[in-house]
Parts: C-alpha cells; sequence; structure tokens
C-alpha cells in the first residue's frame, strides 16, 4: 500500500556493516597495543643498565610504544563513536516501522471511517443525487460539507479526527529524516574529534583495514608491520607513493621479495622498484611456463599412450597439443625478449648508460596487463628524470597481447623524440581480439585503469604530457580523460572514436589540445568510425576526425618531404594484403610523414596539417584527389604549443 506523505527510509543504512566496520577498529587497537607491550617488553633485560647508548634506546623504544598506543586509542575511539552510530540507526530503524505501522493501521482506519461517514450522509438523504460524484472527487485528506450530515454529525467528526491523527503520524515520520541528518552530522564531527582520526583514515581507502593499519604502523614508524596489501589498500598512487617513500630500505626490499606481483603493479611506486619487482615476476612466470612445455612435449612423447588412442583422435588431441605449445612458446619468447633486452639511455649530462632488461612497469600475465618505460631515469629517486621536458603514454589498440604490445614502436618514438622525453607504452589488462573490437566494454574497463596509471608516474614539473591512443586504445583515452586524465596534448592515431558515451572533446575536463591523424583509405576504423549504439555497449561514440575541436594531421609521404617514395595512404607491406590494411598501422612507419608529426605532438615541434581531398569531375565520373597530390600542394605546417 503506497501511505501518503510518507515516504523513503530515513534509517536506511547497514548497521550490521558498521559494526564490522568497528569491530576491524577494535582488532587495529589490540594489534597496535600489543605491539607497544612487545617494544616495552625488549627493555627487560636491559634493567639496571646504564650508559648513554642505553637510555637513547629506552628512549626511542618509549616513544615507539607511545605513539603505537596513542593510534590505538585512536582506533578504540572510532570503534565506540561507529558502534554507537550503529546503536542509533537501530533505534531510528525500530522507530521507523513503528511508525509505519501505525500509519497502515491509521490509513485503514481513516478510510473504515470515511466509508460510514459517506453511508451515514447518504441515509439521511441530503444531496443524495450529487454524492456519488462527490465522493469520487474527494481526495484522502478531503471531507464531505457539514450540510451532507441532517441528522448525527459524529461521523463527520470521527473521519476528520482520523485524518487529523494519519496527518500527526506522517509530521512526525518526515522528523526523522532531519533527525538522521543531524546524526549522521554529530557522528562524522566525533569522527574528526578523535585524535589522529584525520591523519589515519585520510590516508586509507574507505573500508579497507590493511589500509588503515599499514598508515597506523607508518605514522608509529613501525615500518616492519607495512605488507603488501596494506599499500595496495592505502587507495590513492599519492599515498602509496608517500608510503614507499616513508619506508626503509631494508623494508623495501623485503617487500620487493615478498611481493612482486603486487607492487610491480601499484601505481605510485616510483619506477625503478616496479621494474625490480617485475622483473622478478617475469622470471618467475618464465620457469612457470618453461614447466608447463616440458611437460607438454613429454605428452607428444609418450608413443603409448598414442597408441591406446583412436588415430583420428590421436591426430586431433597431437595438432591441439602442438598449438599449445607454439603459443607457450611464443609469450615464453617474449618474455625471454623484455629480460635480455639492452636499454641505452642518456643522463642529463649527455652520459649514456646501458640497462641490462625492458623497464617493465607494469606486468600481470593473469589480467593480461603489461607496460614499458623508455626514457631516463634517476638513480636517486628510482623514478622518471626529473629533467625531462617531453612525456607520453601510447595506448595501442585491437589484437593488443601480454606478448605483442607495441613494444618495439614505443621504442621507436622515444628514440625520435630526444633524449629529453620519456615514454610509457601501456596495455593494462585484456583488449579486444578481431570481432570483439565493436565491444565498448574493453574500454570502459580500460579507461579507470589507464587513469590510475598515469597518476602514479612521477611526471617532472617542467614537462608536458601528451596521451597517444591507437585504433581502440583511442576510445581508452578518451573515457578516461572524460574522467579527468591530465594531459597537455592528446592524440589519437587512427582512432576508433573518442569513447561511447562521450559527445565531443570541448566537453572534457581540463585544457588539452588535441589532434588526430589517420590514413585515407584505413578500413580497419575508416568504415566504422562514428557509427555506435549506446544503449547496445557497441561502437566508441563519434570520429575525432569529424570534432571541430581536434586539429587532424596529414599522414603524408612514405619518406617525410619526398613526394617521389609516394603518399602512405597506397604502401602496403605485402602483395597480400591492401594498402587500406596496412596504412592503419602505417601511420608508425619510420621515417614517414605520419610518424614525424606524431613525433611532433609529442615533443611541441612543427607538424603539418591534413591537406583537404580535391573532388574534380572528369568525363562524367566524380574523381578524389588526395591533398598531398593537388596540383602545386604545399605542406601546411603548425606549431604545437
Amino acid at each position: 500500500m503506497i501511505l501518503p506523505e510518507i515516504e523513503g527510509d530515513p534509517a536506511q543504512g547497514d548497521p550490521p556493516g558498521i559494526r564490522a566496520l568497528a569491530s576491524a577498529q577494535s582488532t587495529i587497537a589490540r594489534e597496535l597495543r600489543a605491539r607497544a607491550d612487545a617494544a616495552r617488553g625488549a627493555l627487560v633485560p636491559l634493567e639496571g643498565a646504564a650508559g648513554r647508548t642505553v637510555a637513547a634506546l629506552r628512549e626511542d623504544v618509549e616513544t615507539h610504544a607511545e605513539k603505537l598506543e596513542r593510534a590505538a586509542n585512536t582506533h578504540e575511539q572510532l570503534a565506540d563513536v561507529l558502534h554507537g552510530y550503529a546503536d542509533q540507526l537501530d533505534v531510528l530503524g525500530a522507530e521507523t516501522v513503528r511508525l509505519r505501522g501505525k500509519a497502515h493501521e491509521e490509513y485503514d482506519e481513516l478510510w473504515m471511517l470515511r466509508t460510514r461517514a459517506l453511508q451515514a450522509a447518504e441515509e439521511d438523504g441530503i444531496e443524495a443525487i450529487a454524492m456519488p460524484r462527490a465522493t469520487q472527487s474527494l481526495a484522502w485528506h478531503e471531507v464531505l460539507p457539514a450540510r451532507a450530515f441532517a441528522g448525527d454529525a459524529a461521523p463527520l467528526r470521527r473521519w476528520e479526527q482520523a485524518i487529523d491523527d494519519y496527518r500527526a503520524t506522517a509530521r512526525r515520520y518526515g522528523e526523522l529524516f532531519r533527525e538522521r541528518e543531524l546524526l549522521d552530522r554529530e557522528t562524522a564531527r566525533r569522527i574528526r574529534s578523535v585524535d589522529l582520526a584525520v591523519v589515519l583514515f585520510g590516508q586509507a581507502r574507505r573500508g579497507s583495514a590493511e589500509g588503515r593499519r599499514a598508515a597506523a604502523a607508518l605514522w608509529a614508524g613501525d615500518d616492519t608491520r607495512v605488507s603488501a596489501a596494506g599499500l595496495a589498500g592505502l587507495g590513492t598512487p599519492e599515498r602509496i607513493r608517500a608510503a614507499w617513500n616513508a619506508l626503509g630500505p631494508d623494508e623495501r626490499a623485503r617487500l620487493l621479495a615478498s611481493a612482486p606481483l603486487t607492487i610491480g603493479n601499484l601505481d605510485g611506486i616510483p619506477l625503478l622498484d616496479r621494474v625490480e619487482a617485475n622483473r622478478t615476476s617475469l622470471s618467475r612466470e618464465i620457469a612457470l611456463r618453461e614447466e608447463a612445455i616440458d611437460g607438454m612435449r613429454a605428452q607428444l612423447d609418450d608413443a603409448e599412450a598414442w597408441a591406446a588412442k583412436h588415430p583420428r583422435t590421436a591426430d586431433e588431441e597431437r595438432t591441439a597439443l602442438l598449438a599449445r605449445i607454439a603459443l607457450e612458446q611464443r609469450t615464453l619468447d617474449a618474455f625471454r625478449g623484455l629480460l635480455d633486452q639492452r636499454i641505452t639511455w642518456y643522463d642529463e649530462a649527455g652520459v649514456a648508460h646501458t640497462d641490462h632488461g625492458a623497464r617493465v612497469v607494469v606486468f600481470d600475465p593473469a589480467h593480461s596487463a603489461i607496460a614499458t618505460y623508455h626514457g631516463a631515469v634517476d638513480l636517486e629517486t628510482r623514478d622518471v628524470a626529473g629533467w625531462l621536458h617531453n612525456m607520453a603514454v601510447l595506448v595501442p589498440g585491437t589484437g593488443t597481447q601480454i606478448d605483442d604490445f607495441s613494444d618495439g614502436r614505443g621504442s621507436d618514438l622515444a628514440r625520435a623524440a630526444g633524449r629529453d622525453t620519456g615514454l610509457f607504452v601501456w596495455a593494462g589488462g585484456p583488449f579486444p581480439q578481431g570481432g570483439e573490437a565493436v565491444n565498448a566494454a574493453f574500454s570502459r574497463d580500460l579507461a579507470p585503469k589507464l587513469h590510475s596509471f598515469v597518476d602514479g608516474i612521477a611526471m617532472p614539473q617542467d614537462a608536458t604530457v601528451t596521451i597517444i591512443g591507437h585504433s581502440y586504445g583511442s576510445a581508452i583515452v578518451g573515457l578516461a580523460e572524460a574522467s579527468g586524465l591530465p594531459a597537455d596534448r592528446v592524440l589519437y592515431v587512427a582512432g576508433a572514436g573518442i569513447g561511447l558515451g562521450n559527445t565531443g572533446v570541448a566537453e572534457f575536463p581540463g585544457d588539452a589540445d588535441h589532434y588526430a591523424i589517420m590514413a585515407r583509405r584505413d578500413f580497419i576504423v575508416g568504415n566504422s568510425q562514428g557509427v555506435y549504439r549506446e544503449d547496445w555497449g557497441l561502437g566508441h561514440g563519434p570520429s575525432p576526425l569529424d570534432d571541430p575541436a581536434v586539429t587532424r594531421l596529414e599522414t603524408g609521404w612514405v619518406a617525410a618531404g619526398d613526394p617521389h617514395s609516394g603518399g602512405l595512404d597506397d604502401f602496403n607491406n605485402a602483395a597480400s594484403r591492401g594498402a587500406g590494411i596496412d596504412s592503419h598501422n602505417n601511420v608508425f612507419k619510420l621515417g614517414s610523414t605520419s610518424f614525424d608529426n606524431i613525433v611532433g605532438v609529442i615533443i611541441g615541434g612543427d607538424v603539418e596539417k591534413f591537406a583537404p581531398d580535391e573532388i574534380r569531375v572528369v568525363g562524367g565520373t566524380t574523381v578524389s584527389i588526395d591533398g598531398i597530390n593537388r596540383d602545386g600542394y604545399a605542406p601546411t605546417v603548425l606549431s604545437v604549443k
């Protein structure tokens, strides 16, 4: 039944969940007190000892124990506040149920008395003809006029009293919302007033007990109690970086050795520490895959087992097994190749350094996530070199896999951009394969991960940041930018769209400059750009080429500046493939106008603006002439800010 003037639930909430959170606070408090007792217990053997060193040790231990107890007091007080909040919600909930039950009863009584009063009025015969029409138009809180009751008016008075009683209950119900508002405010005030609450809660993600434990331990100076899960529980890259920097060298080494998969993929951890962790994870993954391949090869060599199978079944299973071995071997070779890479980079003084192994800053094979860095590093901060002028993040497209994610393409771009540029190639999760490219779900899943990854990079203070999305990667970039991804420039390379749900880059927060580049006859995305259905989750929103706030750049010549080399749009790599297929990736061809324009956006150099095609009618036939092939063509050069 719908009760008029009674809507909503003033007691909405989860008292059991709040009590569970309170219990977690109590558990943390007990752990902290136990650590304080253990610290003081370590001084017992020193009783009676004297000397400056012993006195200093006592002072340090006592200070440490006092901080632990202070943090424990904070968590106990928070537990009390939360328990009290849950209790008050229960009281409010009970009153809500009582008033709704009372309102139901009163509303039923109201309608019963209304029916009796109407019957009495009808029996009196006053205005009998008009009564049916009058009663049909009466609202629940309206009554008949007194003249309708020629005799006893008691039924009317009881009817009116029932309406007044119900309205009083409804008003009381409405007051519960105000009481809830006051309860929430008072609870928030009590939490803020708790000693250290802002420090400890502000450092941990809401609902993460591990994060609060880590924050409390770090505040107390007890970094031996910090776990990888605790660091992850701090929630944001900024907090994670601050916590990591507060750890001592031994504790960092402990976490790198014990939890490389977590540390290597935790946004906010310094770059070279992530690289070290992921090198360990790569080595372990290689060992696991070698073991798997050995097991499958042993199956191939088991002649007795094959002989026991039907010949056709044996052939099918042997073929499938060989395919699995080949796939594992391809991945294995790719991982070994990352460890075997030789990386040459230059410091600010121009001195060359050579590192063994790729800078793998993301590696999570279970979630198909990988990323690498190309550029200078600071060996003291173990992070991106602070003197770099340009930073870029390249997000690849459909078909990207953990063993094939455009790392070589990133290396080419970084080398061409120069020593003062750092570039990441990021594929932080599963990308669509083949026909899955029309599905927007991948971009929606990857966009927040890209945002977090970029937030976790210690960008040099004076560097410009360029985000590049190729093909499907453009949709990922567009959705991330719409959510606040920081960037100075965004470049859509053969972009599938700016992200399903977006309408134009002008609506994005920030003030990034936007560029796009795509071959004229790109058959991969050229025929599907701008085709999408939000309600079906298909497609990737408007084409960046059609957005007036996006500057389209020229793909130009196979060899930049050389018309005799031919247009890149018509260049194909193999006789079995058409130029319209190859041109989708040839936009990254080294030495081409297109490649140089991409580099120009990264470094803020000169780029060539797209030359519109010319339409001619020849012998009654409409002919389109590429802009770069028009008579007297000269490139229009723009300077990227």
